[in-house]
């Protein structure tokens, strides 16, 4: 038997997973692929309830590997889901089943969790995103995970940790275990360190697991998982970027045993708009922005300015107390707030905290009523700025730059106003306001001004807001946590092709990932699509 590997494979530290469908393979290969896995660090395995269930079953446990099953295939009644429940109930290996809806199901398999085990769900992109943000729409952000990371230069390669992780306000829990598309064909297959580089993101924005799982798109990755064109996975350069990201995290597991992600800013969805807005703006409405368009434009804004962020909802908040959790808040186009949610930005300016709201924000109630009366709703005493007229943004500028779709005429004191439309009717109303309110400031956007003109007001709020931003931005990202009361990690992550030197930030450090150590100012080499994990006393 093949002992465990210290460090990381304490299940209540990390899980680095790989969901597989093993039908069909002969045992002797299953046996051999499970040593295969063992040996690059995943210490659990992701499985549906199938024939070859427990034969993987025996395998992990002499691998000390852990083991939690899809039953939601399953029937309850059948003898061989009953008989393959009590073999599972004497492996040491089995953990837990992914949660499904069938209750009686869920019954029989309650009792076969090792005992003294958390239970643990897997929670891919698309489905933990979709309960928090969108409901049965299309899920904010799911594009560049789920649909396999685009495995290339620019925007497709960046951001995927915030929105696999995000947590609900004053909890700070992070999705127990996050999902990374393998590639399934050379089309898609990543640069050498871009596969290393998106696993160990995951866990720099607070996660405590990963699994990764062939391309929903792909027949041909079906293949690789049921044990055809078995190089992609088990041999090659892939495999060996697979061992190479498990070897990484068993540097960092101790560590990451306490990290917990310093994120100091929100961005607010609105579950309303991705039912009633297009995802995308089209030629037949040119008037009528994508929401997941105005979503992402602030979203990546904060990302690129490395500006550490969760990504929720209203029904994530609940009545959570905001400022406990954040000094930024961001609502892109909040179009449907409760009155619960009005009362509760309100509070969290007046005690202090930073808002910063744009066009269609505070439109309508949560079931989309729109509101009479000023807007934006419930919340003009907080922006010290209102608006009844709508134009449509045809020779309209700001600061000199034209603005696309249309613009919110704001009423507004000269001393709040920040920016006022130029036009030859509309140069009376402000365009962009900033107000104090309590110990806080709001800040209101009434257009779709260009990108550095958003970039000035974010960070003008951030540093409001007491953030701290870093010298180097995107294409270098940085993401930090509290591993304890006096000892910080942060992650490095260089996303581009080219190699970059960075000068140390701090005062003396040591790179987890390499033993080396860095006083201030220190020249830090990271190649290209390279990840470095700094440890400093703060």
């Amino acid at each position: 038997m093949r002992g465990m590997q210290k460090g990381i494979y304490m299940i209540k530290e990390l899980i680095y997973g790989l969901a597989w469908k093993p039908e069909g393979l002969p045992y002797e290969k299953l046996e051999k692929s499970i040593h295969q896995l063992h040996d690059a660090g995943i210490n659990t395995v992701f499985l549906e309830m199938g024939t070859a269930a427990s034969d993987v079953l025996k395998c992990c446990g002499e691998n000390s590997m852990q083991v939690v099953i899809d039953v939601s295939g399953a029937d309850a009644g059948d003898p061989d889901f009953r008989q393959f429940l009590e073999t599972a109930g004497v492996s040491d290996c089995v953990i837990g089943f992914q949660v499904c809806d069938d209750a009686e199901l869920m019954k029989c398999a309650e009792s076969v969790r090792r005992r003294g085990q958390e239970f643990v769900e897997l929670l891919s992109t698309r489905a933990a995103v979709q309960d928090q943000m969108t409901g049965a729409e299309t899920a904010f952000c799911g594009d560049s995970a789920r649909g396999g990371y685009d495995y290339t230069e620019g925007d497709g390669v960046e951001n995927p940790g915030d929105e696999n992780v995000s947590r609900n306000p004053g909890v700070k829990k992070p999705f127990r275990v996050a999902e990374i598309e393998i590639p399934e064909d050379w089309r898609t297959m990543p640069y050498p360190g871009q596969l290393k580089l998106q696993i160990l993101s995951v866990f720099a924005y607070g996660a405590r697991g990963v699994v990764l799982r062939e391309s929903r798109t792909s027949s041909s990755m079906g293949s690789v998982c049921r044990g055809n064109l078995r190089e992609l996975v088990f041999s090659g350069e892939l495999y060996d970027e697979i061992a190479e990201a498990g070897a990484a995290l068993q540097k960092i597991g101790s560590s990451l045993k306490n990290y917990k992600a310093n994120c100091r800013a929100a961005v607010i969805a609105d579950q309303q708009l991705f039912k009633m807005f297009p995802a995308e703006a089209s030629a037949e409405c040119a008037d009528t922005p994508g929401y997941r368009e105005i979503l992402h434009e602030y979203y990546d804004l904060l990302y690129r300015m490395n500006v550490e962020c969760d990504v929720t909802d209203e029904a994530a908040i609940g009545d959570a107390d905001l400022k406990e959790s954040y000094d930024l808040i961001v609502t892109p186009s909040l179009y449907s707030a409760s009155e619960k949610l009005i009362r509760n930005l309100k509070r969290f300016v007046k005690s202090g905290g930073v808002l910063i709201s744009t066009v269609m924000s505070f439109r309508a109630n949560e079931k989309a009523k729109v509101h009479d009366g000023p807007l934006p709703h419930g919340m003009t005493a907080v922006f010290g700025a209102s608006y009844e007229k709508v134009v449509g943004a045809s020779n309209v500028t700001v600061a000199g730059r034209r603005i696309t779709h249309f613009a919110e005429l704001l009423n507004a004191d000269e001393v709040d106003r920040v920016y006022s439309y130029t036009h030859h009717y509309w140069g009376k109303y402000a365009a962009i306001t900033s107000h104090g309110y309590g110990k806080g400031t709001a800040w209101y956007i009434g257009c779709f001004p260009e990108r550095d003109i958003l970039e000035r007001i974010v960070k003008r709020a951030a540093e409001a807001a007491g953030i701290r931003l870093p010298a180097a931005h995107w294409p270098m990202a940085y993401r930090s946590g509290m591993i304890s009361p006096k000892t910080e990690m942060t992650f490095g992550f260089n996303y581009t092709s080219e190699n970059r030197c960075i000068s140390c930030p701090y005062d003396q450090v040591e790179d987890l990932l390499t033993g080396k150590k860095y006083r201030r100012g220190n020249p830090i080499d990271l190649k290209d699509w390279g990840v470095m994990v700094l440890k400093h006393r703060i």
